[in-house]
């Protein structure tokens, strides 16, 4: 079952990342799909302002499902303010980001790739 399998994830993955035993998780992840040849889906935003006002404590997990780079991948910051964007790079399943996209600027760009990207994102 997905939600055994998310809380696994969430326990034995992400928990240790962050460095605590137990922490609140988004139950229902968000599902994405970025078709090739399609425009980015938003723009530069943070989900701390308008319109999303995200509480301050969140930390965004990304979990990309298929390999991701360039113009098919989420771009962010490093951290709030930088403007050191950089894309989230991955070969595929079994890799996942955590980043403070409540304060860090994080956008998509013109799929261009040839490839479609899959992945799921939840706020901790």
């Amino acid at each position: 079952e997905f939600k055994a399998a998310l809380r696994a994830f969430v326990r034995e993955e992400v928990c240790p990342a962050l460095g605590v035993a137990r922490v609140a998780y988004q139950a229902i992840p968000t599902f994405r799909v970025h078709l090739s040849g399609t425009p980015a889906t938003g723009r530069p935003h943070t989900d701390g302002g308008k319109p999303y006002f995200h509480q301050p404590a969140e930390v965004n997990c990304w979990v990309p499902l298929t390999p991701t780079s360039g113009s098919n991948t989420l771009w962010s910051e490093s951290a709030p303010g930088l403007g050191d964007f950089h894309p989230f790079e991955s070969a595929g399943p079994g890799e996942f980001y955590l980043f403070y996209a409540n304060q860090a600027r994080h956008y998509t760009t013109r799929n261009d790739s040839g490839s479609t990207r899959v992945s799921f994102d939840l706020r901790v």
